[in-house]
């Protein structure tokens, strides 16, 4: 697991700060290698609707339960989870760790997604199973999936 900076979040709602705060060492890896790590500029290449209104929200080392209901999302696994409060969404398959015959999550995380329009420019902070997360230009931030996004130089 390797840690990333979310530098722009102080300041911002709760939401945002209770967004993930991991990324995998796949993800880290891949952008070692091809030089493409998410944080910076993008422009948004194909529109992008948030999926739910009530995502699945986790407390680092909150217990939750895995239905078996697994998807692939561009090569990377998500699967179906339930949180203490009821709230059920699609969580990186790593955010997991059985002990016990439990189930917890190993940080924090929040499947808020971002609603964009192509040729919005957005700034990516991280990135994890194919999604970038992104703040756009009057402060709102979510996961943008990052086959709708084309990174750029500048502002």
């Amino acid at each position: 697991m390797v840690d990333v900076k979310f530098g722009f979040l102080s300041g911002q709602r709760k939401t945002a700060h209770r967004l993930a705060r991991f990324c995998s060492k796949r993800d880290f890896l891949s952008w070692a290698k091809n030089g493409e790590h998410p944080m910076g500029h993008h422009r948004v290449i194909a529109d992008w609707d948030a999926t739910y209104d009530d995502p699945i929200l986790l407390n680092k080392g909150e217990e939750l339960w895995l239905t078996g209901k697994s998807a692939d999302w561009d090569g990377y696994v998500w699967v179906w989870a339930t949180n203490q409060a009821g709230q059920e969404g699609w969580i990186p398959d790593n955010l997991a760790k059985d002990v016990d015959g439990k189930t917890f999550a190993k940080t924090e995380f929040s499947a808020l997604e971002l609603t964009c329009r192509q040729g919005e420019a957005l700034h990516g902070t991280a990135e994890i199973h194919g999604w970038i997360l992104c703040k756009n230009s009057v402060g709102s931030v979510g996961w943008v999936p990052a086959k709708n996004l084309a990174r750029f130089a500048n502002a």
